[in-house]
């Protein structure tokens, strides 16, 4: 209702909550949104080129950076990526991928404590 009937601007924030985690009742959209993020991310760094720091980039390596980026909270990506210098459009991605793994993580708990919450 109060998608409805709040002002203009507020409307695509519940459109999105409605999208990304069906109101906070979903736990596979935001995992879904997980995996995808992790996919896109890994993909998008195996094919940019990176500065050669003396590792060999494969796929294992690239989702291993995405999977950093992904749940920085970890460590991994200081423990086992250094602070490397990327492009401009791996450093965009890589930002997008943190704050956006954030919110979904975010959003899976929400799922969780909706789906197992004693009535």
């Amino acid at each position: 209702c109060k998608a409805v009937t709040d002002s203009w601007h507020h409307r695509p924030l519940y459109w999105l909550f409605e999208v990304l985690s069906d109101y906070g009742n979903s736990v596979w959209r935001p995992f879904l949104g997980l995996v995808a993020l992790l996919v896109i991310g890994g993909l998008v760094r195996y094919f940019v080129p990176v500065v050669d720091d003396g590792i060999p980039n494969g796929l294992g390596r690239a989702f291993g950076w995405s999977f950093a980026n992904l749940f920085p909270f970890f460590g991994f990506r200081n423990l086992y990526f250094g602070s490397g210098e990327y492009s401009g459009w791996l450093a965009c991605v890589s930002g997008l991928q943190t704050v956006f793994g954030f919110v979904l993580l975010f959003l899976l708990g929400l799922g969780l404590r909706n789906r197992f919450r004693l009535r």
